[in-house]
């Protein structure tokens, strides 16, 4: 079982322990509250779960992807999400790629929801978080790690589990 925040800050879920566990929580927790539909949002929420001196940069890099998805789908580059124009991302499975006591890179697989002007897409794909303990709690050191991906899987399925997909399950 995954363990829970202790607190949430301006939406944002903080207060993992510091174990493998706890970052993968974090890091699948860190995704499923982002609204990349959002710039404001999305830049806020990565300042938080950014790594101590790293704050401006990846809410900058936050702002850009936010902006760049809202271009691609056709919309004005700053707003927020409506019932029309939204962007869901749901995490439901993970691979632990490496980890130290203080640094882990995890892969979470989700199922993303992309909806502009009321014409909806759906689609499963790979996030690499990459995380580092610091000022007691796990923080992302970048917004998507490069290097290698592994394939996605659909959820829950005999590909998913042959291929080293472990379901997500958080502590009630």
């Amino acid at each position: 079982m995954l363990p829970n925040a202790k607190s949430v800050k301006k939406g944002v879920p903080v207060g993992y322990p510091h174990t493998l566990t706890g970052a993968i929580s974090a890091a699948a927790h860190f995704y499923d509250v982002g609204d990349p539909f959002d710039p404001a949002a999305t830049e806020q929420q990565y300042r938080i779960t950014a790594e101590p001196g790293k704050e401006k940069q990846i809410g900058d890099d936050a702002l850009r992807l936010s902006m760049g998805l809202r271009a691609t789908a056709g919309l004005p580059l700053l707003g927020e999400s409506d019932d029309a124009n939204y962007y869901t991302l749901q995490s439901r499975a993970y691979r632990v790629a490496s980890a130290s006591r203080d640094r882990v890179r995890v892969w979470i697989l989700t199922d993303t929801e992309l909806s502009a002007r009321g014409v909806t897409d759906s689609d499963t794909t790979v996030q690499t978080a990459d995380l580092v303990w610091a000022a007691g709690d796990w923080k992302f050191t970048s917004l998507d790690g490069k290097g290698h991906k592994p394939d996605p899987a659909v959820p829950d399925s005999a590909q998913a589990v042959n291929a080293g997909w472990r379901a997500l399950a958080y502590a009630k």
